[in-house]
């Protein structure tokens, strides 16, 4: 499919960050583990972007294994290779 990159959003990136406080805030390893399933769903995306299922319009969603939230991306043409994905809580 060749070589995606995903850039997260501003907002995207605020939410990270306060997840990041909150785990941290419990304990610093369930910190560092939340980044490595944040990365590890990353890596996921750009090796497959067109694997997971299209949820609305061109809007398509990666769990996170092992915590609640997932990352919503869009995959853009292949000529202004800007996809974008914002991780958001699935659950409550």
């Amino acid at each position: 499919m060749g070589n995606f990159t995903v850039r997260l959003r501003r907002k995207a990136l605020a939410d990270v960050s306060g997840i990041r406080a909150w785990y941290r805030k419990i304990d610093g390893a369930l910190e560092d583990r939340f980044l490595r399933s944040l990365n590890e769903g990353i890596d996921r995306i750009e090796a497959r972007p067109l694997a997971y299922q299209v949820l609305y319009r061109n809007t398509r969603r990666i769990l996170l294994e092992k915590f609640p939230y997932g990352i919503f991306y869009v995959v853009l043409d292949s000529k202004s290779n800007r996809p974008c994905s914002h991780p958001s809580q699935a659950g409550p």
